[in-house]
């Protein structure tokens, strides 16, 4: 404990205290000796004592993380939280962000695209008008029917009076509510112009396909109504047979027996 009584280094102290006193005598040495060798104190109690205090050091080494395991504890318990508390606030997010697409996706399902107004004049299915010859004061009965359209395009049937069934027809209709149609019929192919109007009815002229440049043999118009309804077919009732009557048989039966009869008397 006190300076004057220390050794001067360490190698000293370990020299000192492994080197073997002989019996009967003192130590002698030019650096101060500690009190407890001065005083005669066996080598055996330096080292007992050295021994203590190296003991005394390692309980005071292994008391220590004893004392710092507790706060260990409580920063790997803090630790654990903060994971927790963070993968809680993540799965909310990733909740959360699943939540909003599902509702777009659903919201997106549920509107109904709205159709783009066709820049075309639409047609309808049926139609039923005249056409009359340049040359002519006479009318020839027609129907426009099964006319289904696509944009521009469209096609149908078309039936006149005196031709036989009906004919197949295919045309065009442009911006300018313009309208075009071929018909093969048996005179040859026709070619129909005309205009849509605003009230849907259709009007125009006719000629052969070769004089589609000024195309005026006839004129002809369509308006558009409701298709005729298809007939129900009838079945036929066959009528039940006619009871045949029991008193006239006897009748035919009594006059034979009684010619039979007569005969007989003769």
């Amino acid at each position: 404990m006190e300076p004057q009584h220390r050794f001067t280094s360490v190698s000293d102290f370990w020299q000192a205290l492994h080197t073997p006193l002989p019996i009967g005598e003192q130590p002698t040495r030019k650096r101060p000796v500690p009190e407890a060798i001065m005083l005669g104190t066996p080598a055996n109690s330096s080292i007992s004592s050295v021994a203590t205090q190296a003991h005394t050091l390692q309980r005071s080494s292994q008391a220590k993380p004893s004392q710092e395991r507790p706060w260990n504890v409580h920063r790997g318990l803090a630790a654990l939280a903060l994971v927790v508390v963070l993968a809680l606030i993540l799965g909310t997010m990733i909740y959360a962000t699943a939540q909003q697409a599902t509702a777009r996706d659903t919201h997106a399902q549920t509107i109904t695209p709205t159709s783009t107004p066709s820049m075309y004049s639409a047609l309808a299915n049926y139609y039923t008008g005249t056409m009359t010859p340049k040359t002519s004061i006479h009318h020839t009965a027609l129907t426009l029917s099964q006319i289904q359209q696509h944009d521009a395009s469209f096609n149908g049937t078309l039936t006149m009076a005196g031709q036989p069934g009906s004919l197949h027809i295919e045309g065009t209709t442009a911006i300018d509510h313009a309208l075009q149609f071929n018909v093969a019929s048996n005179s040859g192919t026709l070619l129909f112009k005309g205009q849509i109007y605003p009230d849907g009815h259709l009007a125009g002229s006719y000629c052969p396909q070769t004089q589609s440049t000024t195309c005026d043999t006839g004129t002809w118009s369509a308006t558009p109504t409701s298709p005729p309804p298809t007939p129900t077919p009838t079945k036929s009732v066959t009528p039940p047979p006619t009871p045949t009557s029991r008193g006239g048989n006897n009748k035919g039966n009594d006059n034979g027996n009684k010619k039979k009869h007569k005969g007989g008397e003769a």
